[in-house]
Formats: C-alpha cells, sequence, structure tokens
C-alpha cells in the first residue's frame, strides 16, 4: 500500500469515528421526535413515515464512503431517491442531519438536492414585442400562446402540500389564496410550476381576493384557473437548463388537466401552444382566434429558464400600447364627477432613471370604481370630506395603474415626462407590481 493510500485510509477512518459520533447524536433527536422510526419496513409506523432509522444510517454511510470519479454525482442520486421516501414530517429533522455531518458534499450541493425548488428566485419574463419588428425567418423558431389576464404564480409543492405561491415580484401570496388550492395536488408529488391565475369574471375578481386576506373560508370566489405553462422543478430533478420542449413533456406527464379542487371553484390545467409557418399565418391568428385575449407570448423552442426578462420569450399585444403607470396625485372631478377623485397622474421613469409624469388619466373608470378609488383615498389620506372640484392631492399611498393609450406625443411641460400620453385609458389596478415595475419611457 502507497503512503497516499495509507493516508487516505486513515481519513476515512478518522472521519468514520466523527460521523459515528454525529450519527448517535442524530439519532436521539431523531428518535425524541418519531420515536417508532427504528420499525421494520411494512408496520403500520412504515408506511406513514417510509424511511427507518437503520435505512437512514445506511443510506447516509453509503453517501459518506463514496470516493473517486463520479462519486459526486452517486451520493447526489442517493440522496434525491432518499429525498422522494421521506414524508414532510420527517424531512426537516433529515435536513438538519444531513447539513451537520461530513458526508464529502457542501450545504449548497445539498440544498439542490433536497430544496431543489428553492435554489433559485425571480421567474422568467417576457420582453415587450412588435409583431412588425419580427422577421419572417424567426417565425418558426418559436412557438406561440395566450397572454392570460391574471396574475402570474410560481407554486412550489413538497408532498402534495402547496409550500409556497409567490407573485412575479416574490411577494407572498399564500395568506390569500392557499384555500383555493386544498386537495389539487396529492402525497409523493413535488414540483415548482410556473403559470397564471385568472378569473372568468374578470381581474379584477383576482385583485380583490389577493388584496383582502381575512377572509371567512366559505367566502370563495368561483371560476378562477390556474392555467400552467412551465415547470421548473420535478422531484429533485432540475430543469431550468432543459429547453422548452423538454420542459413542456415533463409537465405533460404529470396530468395538471386532470385536477381541480372538489367544489371546482379552481381548474388547473396546462397551457396549450402552437407553431406557425409564417407571420401572415400568425398575425391572422392574433387578428382572430387570439382577438379576445391580451395578447399572445410566443417562446423561442430551444430557449432555457432564465430567472430574468429575455429575448427568448416575446410579448406580443394588440395594437394599441400599455404602460405600468404609479399614481402619485389624483384630481377632484367636475360636473357629474364632482363627486370622485376622477383625473388621476400617472408617473414612469424617464431614462435617468427619474420618476416623472406622463399622463392624466380620466377615461375607463366606471362610477363604482371611482367611487371605490376616492373612499379608498379619503381613508388613506385621512380626508374628511372632498375637497373642491379640480383639486389636486398629493398621495402618500400610491397605486400602481396599467393603462393603453394610442401614441406618445412630446411634451411641452418642464416639470412633466418628455412625452405625453395621447388618450390615456385606464384599463386596472395592478396591485402585483411594485413601484419599481413600473414602465420606462
Amino acid at each position: 500500500m502507497s503512503q497516499d493510500e495509507k493516508n487516505t485510509l486513515l481519513i476515512l477512518l478518522a472521519e468514520g469515528t466523527v460521523f459515528k459520533k454525529q450519527m448517535n447524536y442524530a439519532k436521539k433527536s431523531f428518535l425524541n421526535n418519531f420515536p417508532n422510526c427504528d420499525s421494520e419496513p411494512g408496520t403500520e409506523y412504515a408506511s406513514s413515515e417510509s424511511v427507518t432509522l437503520s435505512e437512514l444510517e445506511n443510506t447516509l454511510n453509503l453517501v459518506r464512503t463514496a470516493t473517486g470519479q463520479g462519486s459526486i454525482k452517486f451520493k447526489t442520486d442517493i440522496l434525491g431517491e432518499l429525498r422522494q421516501k421521506i414524508g414532510q414530517n420527517q424531512f426537516k429533522w433529515v435536513y438538519r442531519i444531513l447539513t451537520g455531518l461530513k458526508i464529502g458534499l457542501s450545504n449548497k450541493t445539498l440544498d439542490k438536492v433536497l430544496r431543489p425548488t428553492e435554489t433559485k428566485t425571480g421567474l422568467m419574463l417576457a420582453r415587450a414585442w412588435q409583431l412588425s419588428s419580427l422577421k419572417e425567418s424567426e417565425v418558426q423558431n418559436y412557438t406561440a400562446e395566450i397572454k392570460y389576464d391574471g396574475i402570474r404564480l410560481n407554486t412550489i409543492i413538497v408532498d402534495g402540500v402547496v409550500e409556497k405561491i409567490t407573485s412575479r415580484n416574490g411577494r407572498d401570496l399564500r395568506p390569500s389564496l392557499l384555500r383555493y388550492f386544498d386537495g389539487l395536488f396529492s402525497p409523493g408529488e413535488y414540483f415548482s410550476l410556473d403559470g397564471e391565475l385568472w378569473a372568468e369574471s374578470g381581474f379584477q375578481t383576482i385583485s380583490t381576493i389577493i388584496t383582502r386576506v381575512h377572509r371567512t373560508s366559505t367566502d370563495k370566489v368561483q371560476g378562477l384557473c390556474y392555467s400552467v405553462f412551465d415547470i421548473l422543478s420535478s422531484g429533485s430533478v432540475h430543469l431550468e437548463n432543459q429547453t422548452i420542449e423538454t420542459r413542456r413533456e415533463c409537465l405533460r406527464s404529470i396530468g395538471l388537466n386532470s385536477k381541480a379542487t372538489s367544489d371546482a371553484r379552481l381548474m388547473i390545467h396546462e397551457v396549450e401552444y402552437r407553431s406557425f409557418s409564417s407571420l401572415a399565418e400568425l398575425e391572422a391568428s392574433l387578428s382572430s382566434e387570439y382577438a379576445l385575449e391580451e395578447g399572445i407570448i410566443l417562446k423561442k423552442k430551444c430557449s432555457r429558464y432564465e430567472h430574468k426578462r429575455s429575448n427568448n420569450w416575446l410579448k406580443i399585444k394588440h395594437e394599441f400600447e400599455t404602460l405600468d403607470v404609479e399614481i402619485r396625485a389624483v384630481h377632484v372631478g367636475q360636473g357629474s364627477r364632482s363627486r370622485f377623485f376622477a383625473v388621476f397622474e400617472g408617473f414612469v421613469f424617464d431614462k435617468s432613471g427619474t420618476k416623472k409624469c406622463i399622463s392624466h388619466i380620466g377615461s375607463g373608470f366606471s362610477e363604482a370604481k371611482l367611487e371605490e378609488l376616492t373612499n379608498r383615498i379619503l381613508v388613506s389620506e385621512n380626508i374628511t370630506s372632498l375637497p373642491p372640484s379640480c383639486t389636486r392631492v398629493s398621495l402618500s399611498t400610491t397605486m400602481v395603474f396599467q393603462i393603453k393609450y394610442q401614441s406618445l406625443q412630446v411634451s411641452n411641460k418642464a416639470q412633466y415626462h418628455r412625452y405625453s400620453c395621447r388618450f390615456p385609458i385606464f384599463i386596472r389596478e395592478r396591485p402585483d407590481k411594485g413601484l419599481d415595475d413600473i414602465s420606462m419611457v
């Protein structure tokens, strides 16, 4: 035996001694929480907690002693199988044991294997694009799917339990939405899904749900749909580096279209997509089958999942342009609208990153919407009664609106943005967007 081999053996023996001490301590902790986890497979206990203590110890010892070429992959594969077997109750204890043991893997690697849905943050966002900017030769490289008018959701399912529901800007929506996902997934299912939550009754329904957390369990809205168009991980397998075609195959295999809550208040399905052979065919579809939708998303067939805004996904809306603007001031209306705050100043970022007013929005509001906004502003700004017509009020609590407009024109007002919107029209509020998500013009 060479000196190097002797040194290696001594290190393994020393690590084995440390491992046994750590494992003995871990056993005591594990047994305190799962007193029957040393039961043999097939017992009543083992059926609910699928990993016994002896199985756990043998698996970890096997991982620890693996060396040489390919050992890292061997270790991660074994741990991935272990992650699939253990129940959610046992998982937190197994995870603590693993991160404290010397088994030849860093904690970062362990996180990738054991918590695959939590290693990266941020969703892949589409770049706004004009159909006229798309080249004829590029059309066949993309597939198209509906752009739903809802809220983007990343949903993480661990052992059939919905652990996280986050919006596109990382907002935790689980308190507001968890009750709508009850019963959708089964034990043993581990996914990270990306999709859009929308309502048959329109965006305002979704907005109402996520802004009112403290509702009774019976106060549920009908006709919700979670349209899933991507999958980031399945089990312990990361899928971000796979092409969208591969990810779609994986998404199709988990059978989302058969899932619905028992009361049918929330349906879940896989988003349909199609290809086009020419720009003319795509343009015709946008004007016909997609005419009633907000627009379409074009996704490059070879695209991987990027946790950022990417040119591999293109967002094409109909002929009118839209902006997300921050409302920083309001004006009391005139005539029949003197009972409301009826004109809203919309701000966007200019090229220097400064927020400047680009529009005064007074169209597109129903009286019911104006009344709702007025009452909300009176409360948030601590105003006891509505000021006279045309009075301007600066807001301390701002909002984000999505507006549409016909075109941009040069503005001659120094305090305003260089451009202003012609015929700005209110579309909806965007409570899912933060003040840093407003548009740049």
